[in-house]
Order: structure tokens, then C-alpha cells, then sequence
């Protein structure tokens, strides 16, 4: 008897202590889905009351649980999207700036071949130029490698035969020829 009435002594004060009052039934929801009571022994107590509330319980925590997972998964899907976004918008102005430097250096090559500013450049003036260390390596810059004699670059970049390219020819045909000497080798024999 007095076993049972410690007990029971025992279980009122717990029962107290975890669901007494609004502020420490709050208190305790709280610790259940934190981690700062473990939530089964918290359970234990209504379990004793009635298996409903005990059931009520271990439904709170997994609808609590699973909420604030969801909502952590959410926050995480949207900043990676978010900085997919930024990645995507950073990678298509790189590639805008990437061709706007690449016609800037199209147009230093065109200019340092045609010192008088010549709209057309004929094939004598085309070969002077590409003995011009300086311009070789501006073609290096934009990928692609030439020699100084190079006869067939000429013809390659003439696309109306006309013994003159100008500006678009010289930038299109540049731009088809981009890469190392095996693209321009290839279309010499194309074009042979």
C-alpha cells in the first residue's frame, strides 16, 4: 500500500512537473521536438492516463518533426536554386564579356594589319602583317595559331575570292579557324 501510494505520489508530481500548467506543457512540447527531453518518457506519463493522449502526443512530435524538416529542406532547395540562378546569370555575362573581348581583339589584329584604317585589305598587305611578331601573337590571343608565311590563311579568309577581304570576312573567318594550327590545316584541305 505504501508502494502504491509512493507511486502514485511519484506520478502526480511528474504528471505536474510536465503537464501541470500552460507554460510547462508548453515547456515540454518544446523539449520533445528539440531534443531536450527525451519524448518517449515524456509520453509515458498521458500513456498512463489514456493510451489516446499518449497517441495524441507521438502524433504531435511526428507532425512537428516532419514540418520542421520539410522547412529546413525548403530553405536549402531555394538557396541552391537561388545560387544556381546567380551561377547561371554570372556564366552567361562571362560568356558576353568573353565575345566582347574576343571582337575587341579582332578588331586590334585588323587594325594592326591595315595601318591606314583600309576597309579591305589586300593579300600583299595580309602577308606583310603576319610577319609582325606583335600580330601573330594577337592571333595566339584569340586562338589561333599562324606562321609567317601563310598563303592559304589568306585564301581561307577570302571568302568571295575577290583578292581583298574586309573586316566581316577577316572576323568570320577568324572565328571559323579558331583553335589550334589542326582547324586551319583541316580547312586548307577543304579548301584545297
Amino acid at each position: 500500500s505504501d508502494d502504491l501510494n509512493v507511486d502514485v505520489t511519484t506520478f502526480k508530481a511528474e504528471l505536474l512537473d510536465l503537464w501541470g500548467s500552460l507554460i510547462g506543457t508548453m515547456y515540454t512540447l518544446y523539449q520533445a521536438v528539440s531534443g531536450g527531453v527525451d519524448w518517449g518518457t515524456t509520453a509515458e506519463a498521458l500513456v498512463k492516463i489514456s493510451p489516446v493522449f499518449g497517441l495524441l502526443f507521438c502524433l504531435y512530435v511526428a507532425v512537428a518533426t516532419f514540418c520542421v524538416l520539410n522547412i529546413i529542406t525548403g530553405v536549402f532547395v531555394e538557396n541552391t536554386k537561388t545560387m544556381l540562378a546567380k551561377d547561371e546569370t554570372s556564366l552567361e555575362l562571362e560568356t558576353i564579356e568573353k565575345k566582347k573581348q574576343w571582337s575587341k581583339e579582332i578588331v586590334m589584329i585588323w587594325q594592326s594589319m591595315s595601318e591606314t584604317d583600309a576597309e579591305e585589305i589586300d593579300k600583299t598587305t595580309f602577308l606583310e602583317g603576319m610577319q609582325d611578331k606583335r600580330i601573330q601573337e594577337l592571333f595566339r590571343r584569340v586562338g589561333l595559331e599562324v606562321e609567317a608565311e601563310n598563303e592559304g590563311l589568306f585564301e581561307l579568309l577570302d571568302f568571295d575570292g575577290s583578292g581583298l577581304i574586309n573586316l566581316v570576312e577577316f572576323a568570320a573567318g577568324v572565328q571559323m579557324l579558331h583553335g589550334g594550327a589542326k582547324n586551319i590545316d583541316m580547312a586548307r584541305l577543304r579548301h584545297a
